[in-house]
């Protein structure tokens, strides 16, 4: 009898299907392997960028973080959803260095914003994941400071790159306590120095018992479409001035508040949820146009945010 089955269907033999996955297994460790290379790149360059960027040079830097250069962050937490234990001030001018040592556990982002890494704060609770300033990594008592040893005039400019992500209520505080015993307080009225993300979106910054300035992120033309974004924010003589990505943000109405009061305190970098820290930049000055400019555009150019200038 003849066979009809002029097209018969034969299964693939064990060497066939090893070869497949021989070369599917090539394929993802390839990919996996240029991921790596892209990464290195950008952390190498990032790195290049921050040691050579003006801000070493500038006078009044009074705190640099950032999450690039090895001595940042501990080697052996530097995985992607590792919790970092400490993160450190890499400000070339001080003779003591700020060392900040977590709560919580905010996380490592290996692969953050164009692959740059970040501090994820990631904790869904009310003041679970933040930072606090020791004197030292041994340390087990969070250090005080009085407002003069951190923001040594009445002037001062804040830099942070962040990426917020869920609406919530201040994903970001930079903010002196009363109380190290008890940091994790709201800060007191008249005694705040603060940036914040409210639930609508706006950028606020407080520099002691003045109103607020705000600006509207979302409406704020050079805002990276990703949403990772520069804050500058600036105290004068004059009040309160605020900056996205080198441009005016919203009212940034100047505050009539110009006294900077006396006080003790700690400071807190990180808050609620959802938000991804990459650099925190301050001077215990106003710095003019020229720059605060410069400080925009490095970090403009070590994130790939576009800047725009701005004057005042």
């Amino acid at each position: 009898m003849k066979n009809l089955n002029k097209n018969p269907r034969k299964a693939f033999s064990l060497v066939e299907i090893s070869i497949v996955v021989l070369i599917v297994g090539l394929l993802i460790a390839g990919i996996s392997k240029a991921s790596d290379m892209i990464f290195d790149a950008n952390l190498k360059t990032g790195r290049s960028l921050t040691k050579g960027a003006k801000v070493n040079r500038m006078p009044s830097l009074s705190l640099w973080l950032e999450t690039t250069l090895t001595e940042s962050l501990l080697d052996k937490e530097r995985y992607d959803t590792t919790a970092i234990s400490i993160w450190r001030d890499v400000n070339p001018q001080a003779s003591s260095k700020l060392i900040f040592k977590k709560t919580g556990t905010p996380k490592y982002v290996e692969f953050g914003q164009d692959n740059m890494p970040a501090i994820g704060f990631t904790s869904s609770a009310v003041d679970t994941d933040y930072f606090l300033p020791y004197n030292s990594e041994s340390s087990s008592t969070v250090a005080s400071y009085s407002s003069t040893q951190i923001f040594s005039s009445a002037n001062a400019t804040i830099f942070m790159v962040l990426k917020p992500k869920s609406a919530v209520t201040e994903l970001l505080n930079f903010c002196p306590y009363d109380s190290t015993a008890t940091p994790t307080f709201a800060c007191a009225v008249g005694k705040e120095i603060k940036l914040a993300l409210d639930v609508n979106g706006n950028v606020k910054f407080s520099f002691i018992s003045g109103a607020a300035t705000t600006a509207d992120i979302l409406s704020t033309s050079s805002q990276s479409k990703k949403n990772l974004i520069i804050v500058s924010a600036l105290k004068d003589s004059v009040g309160n001035k605020l900056f996205i990505n080198g441009e005016t943000g919203g009212t940034a109405v100047a505050n009539a508040n110009t006294a900077t009061n006396s006080f003790s305190g700690t400071f807190r970098i990180g808050g609620l949820s959802g938000v991804e820290i990459y650099e925190v930049i301050v001077f215990s000055s106003s710095l003019n146009n020229a720059d605060r400019q410069n400080v925009e555009a490095y970090l403009g150019k070590k994130f790939s945010i576009p800047v725009v200038k701005t004057n005042i």
